[in-house]
């Protein structure tokens, strides 16, 4: 049998095979590229001049050089989170800060009205924007209270429109009023989970700014990010850290 009769016999060979392994090889890549999301980490400054300063504007002052920087506008962020009205300051001023943008010359700032405290926006699908905020002011969050609302929002920025919304409320079990003052947030992916790298983590601490010893309360709520389902769930909350003398 020659050579020549073989080709042309087999010719349909290398098709079947197309055929089959193209679909496995198309969803490999399709997972691999839900797998590989992370943040946008523009380099910010601006805000550290800010340190120690009372800011009652509802966006966090590394929030809206964030969002400048991603050339996001920051009223479509508001717009899409607050569509009824927009938030007013509360009576108290409250100590914040945030784990992502502490600096040796930057470590919190003083504010009433900050509801937006985290934005982070998603690669490679860079029309999505993560956001931690809360819809009370923080002295209702904090000042002798023991139970706070959080939220995490899914924000399509093109559109100006929340896609999903869910949520995690902390609890403090050492009811003393006059204790905690001080707010603290971080947004990051989470690399305690399953390894496919779509996993968000959002932290919240509440400490005690006076002498006394340690007051830390720290929470941690982890998300499941479904990047082509536009959705965030809410996969675990725990509280992680318990400081009371």
């Amino acid at each position: 049998m020659s050579l020549e009769f073989i080709v042309r016999r087999l010719w349909w060979l290398p098709l079947m095979l197309v055929l089959l392994l193209g679909p496995i090889g198309g969803s490999a890549c399709k997972d691999a590229s839900q797998a590989a999301i992370r943040f946008e980490s523009p380099k910010l400054s601006a805000y550290r001049a800010g340190h120690g300063a009372r800011l009652d504007q509802p966006l966090a002052p590394y929030v809206e050089e964030y969002l400048a920087a991603q050339g996001i506008k920051p009223q479509c962020v508001l717009e899409a989170l607050f569509p009824n009205r927009m938030p007013e300051p509360g009576d108290m001023h409250v100590l914040i800060s945030s784990q992502r943008y502490m600096s040796g010359n930057w470590t919190y700032f003083r504010s009433a009205g900050v509801r937006v405290f985290e934005v982070a926006q998603i690669a490679p699908a860079s029309e999505l924007l993560l956001v931690l905020y809360a819809e009370l002011s923080p002295d209702k969050l904090i000042i002798n209270q023991f139970e706070a609302d959080w939220r995490m929002g899914l924000l399509d920025i093109r559109a100006c429109r929340l896609l999903h919304l869910t949520g995690f409320t902390t609890r403090i079990v050492h009811r003393v009023e006059g204790l905690w003052d001080m707010i603290t947030t971080d947004l990051r992916l989470d690399h305690e989970g399953d390894g496919t790298g779509t996993r968000i983590a959002a932290v919240v601490s509440y400490s005690h700014t006076g002498g006394g010893g340690a007051r830390e309360q720290t929470f941690k709520a982890v998300f499941d990010l479904d990047v082509e389902a536009r959705r965030v769930r809410l996969r675990d909350l725990r509280q992680t850290v318990d400081e009371y003398d």
